[in-house]
């Protein structure tokens, strides 16, 4: 019973739904030949909406380290 609870709960429901989100860009990303991961994109999307964003900026705006940032950046 309280696992039926716990996969009804709002936390649950949308975890769920950006795992078949991230599904369905990263097809879609395959199916255009975009050469991009979806956290290049969102780095290079972020990197477009401001001028010269820090790494720091960057980071909190796209939910990821500075460290992970710096690797998509070094590519």
């Amino acid at each position: 019973m309280e696992e039926h609870k716990s996969q009804n709960s709002v936390g649950f429901q949308f975890g769920m739904f950006m795992r078949v989100f991230r599904k369905l860009v990263v097809k879609r990303f395959h199916e255009h030949d975009a050469g991009l991961t979806m956290e290049q994109f969102a780095t290079l999307h972020r990197i477009s909406e401001e001028d010269e964003p820090t790494q720091s900026e960057i980071a909190a705006a796209i939910g990821l380290d500075r460290s992970a940032v710096m690797r998509i950046i070094d590519i």
